[in-house]
């Protein structure tokens, strides 16, 4: 009988260690859960801002018009595009791109074109863009104007 009380202390301080280990795995699962979904997003973020460096590049070496070379890379000026809940600026393309499952608007934003500039403001939002949500990152694309280049 000695022995069977002796082990009862021991077996609830067992119990205790173990329910103690397995709270703090708990733990560390979400916050490594945590750090991938953060990782994810940054993958992506550099992702959209890579793409976006590239579209800035092209279009300093392309000789169409902003509006030609927007249409061209897939950029839309329609309001809505299907569906999306996006309003967009008027004269403004627009453009869905994914990048490591988390999607990202594009917005091209003519700007007024002078004799010697010509260009766009490229803006990115993450998912779907909601009225009071800032831009992660705006662009200013500027190239010489091809025309007066020539002149």
């Amino acid at each position: 009988m000695k022995n069977y009380r002796r082990s009862n202390p021991l077996l609830a301080e067992i119990i205790i260690i173990l329910l103690f280990f397995s709270l703090c795995a708990c733990v560390l699962v979400s916050v490594f859960g945590s750090a991938h979904s953060t990782s994810q997003n940054a993958l992506g973020q550099e992702q959209a801002l890579l793409r976006a460096q590239d579209l800035a590049e092209r279009f300093k070496l392309s000789a169409l018009p902003a509006a030609d070379f927007l249409a061209q890379e897939g950029f839309s000026t329609d309001a809505v595009l299907p569906d999306r809940s996006f309003e967009a600026l008027e004269g403004a393309w627009i453009k869905y791109e994914s990048f490591s499952g988390v999607e990202y608007l594009f917005s091209a934003q003519p700007e007024s074109e002078s004799a010697l500039l010509e260009g766009f403001s490229l803006k990115l939002w993450e998912g779907k863009r909601d009225k009071g949500q800032a831009a992660l990152f705006t662009l200013p694309v500027v190239r010489l104007n091809q025309e007066a280049q020539h002149e």
